[in-house]
């Protein structure tokens, strides 16, 4: 039985049949190695519509995007490090590189 609510899995089922490719990245992509940190991935989403919000003088966030993009910045850069620090030796290798 899977543990998700029907209006997560029915998000989900639309999410993969949809025919935008960026939408069905959302749910099909994974990382190229170890596992993904969903919740870090949901907070940089946070993250971004602070940014949008700001811009768009939404939810009263004007002059806040700052804050938006420090934390989407901040965040990206420890999810992108992580696989170097698990292994330092992928850093002299040009392939993981890319």
């Amino acid at each position: 039985m899977d543990s998700k609510p029907s209006l997560v899995r029915g998000l989900d089922a639309w999410l993969r049949r949809t025919r935008f490719a960026a939408l069905r990245d959302v749910v099909e992509k994974r990382p190229a190695e170890g596992t993904n940190l969903d919740a870090l991935d949901g907070i940089r989403g946070v993250a971004v519509l602070i940014v949008v919000a700001s811009h768009t003088d939404g939810l009263g966030l004007e002059g806040h995007g700052g804050a938006g993009v420090w934390l989407f910045f901040g965040l990206s850069a420890f999810l992108l490090t992580r696989p170097f620090a698990a292994d330092p030796s992928r850093a002299r290798r040009a392939a993981s590189l890319r």
